[in-house]
């Protein structure tokens, strides 16, 4: 039945490691749909941006063309890495009905996600999404249920999601650090932890220096990661030499929200 996955610490087989840490791991993403009644998420572009430049080989679905027919259709295909950057919330009447928001009035739900085939072939899952991690016993198979217990009952190896709604930058930050950690080859459950020590120590100082170490790798014509990170070199700059050390990410609120949930693997 569906279940949730606890915090997990435990060794992944070295193949599903491999999928997720190396360049030639296929990508999906979906960015910042147009979802009605909620706001535009600016630095959700931004973040996919910073994610496909480590990943060559993805596919990016943004903005109006997140219709429901296309993220399925998508989902469906053979990648490893789900990544979703938007709106979602958790239904705690009806479970079954909890969803990331799409375009529109489009919607992918809990039972949506438990009918898509292929979604075993995934390794990583992250919901870069408001509630996505939280859970109810609301009576399906008398079980704790949520769009990660979804994801899990497909046999996704891992889920990276929320428990709260975050910071748009903050959120960023860490989920674009936590994929550089798995390009480095770390896994899945140790790159989380690197990256909120990370967030957490931030200084506006250190940011600076990530933000020029991504700017130097970025083609010329990157738009809208290029233009972005001048500007935000250039508020910096603009800060007092006495208040650069200061860790503008330091309260929990900006980085403790995000969990990794994972199935145990058979030991052998």
């Amino acid at each position: 039945g569906l279940s949730v996955g606890s915090n997990i610490s435990e060794k992944i087989d070295n193949s599903s490691v491999t999928s997720v840490t190396t360049s030639v791991a296929k990508l999906l993403t979906i960015e910042n749909p147009n979802s009605e009644g909620f706001d535009n998420l600016p630095f959700a572009e931004i973040e996919a941006a910073a994610i496909t430049q480590l990943f060559p080989n993805h596919k990016r679905i943004a903005g109006e063309n997140a219709t429901q027919t296309q993220v399925i259709a998508a989902l469906s295909e053979n990648y490893d890495i789900f990544h979703f950057t938007g709106h979602g919330n958790y239904n705690c009447d009806r479970a079954e009905d909890s969803a990331l928001y799409l375009n529109g009035k489009d919607t992918l739900t809990l039972k949506d996600i438990c009918a898509i085939p292929n979604l075993n072939n995934y390794k990583l899952v992250t919901l870069a999404a408001c509630e996505t991690a939280i859970t109810g016993k609301d009576g399906i198979e008398k079980d704790y249920v949520g769009l990660v217990s979804a994801l899990l009952y497909q046999r996704v190896t891992y889920v990276l999601s929320t428990l709260w709604t975050i910071p748009e930058k903050a959120s960023s930050l860490l989920t674009s650090y936590f994929y550089w950690q798995l390009r480095k080859g770390k896994e899945p459950a140790i790159a989380l932890t690197i990256s909120q020590k990370w967030l957490k120590n931030l200084t506006h100082r250190k940011l600076a220096r990530y933000y020029q170490i991504i700017f130097a790798k970025l083609l010329k014509e990157e738009k809208p990661l290029r233009p972005h990170l001048r500007n935000e070199l250039s508020k910096i700059s603009k800060i007092e030499e006495s208040q650069k050390k200061e860790k503008p990410f330091q309260n929990p609120y900006n980085w403790a929200a995000f969990t990794i949930t994972g199935k145990t693997q058979p030991s052998k």
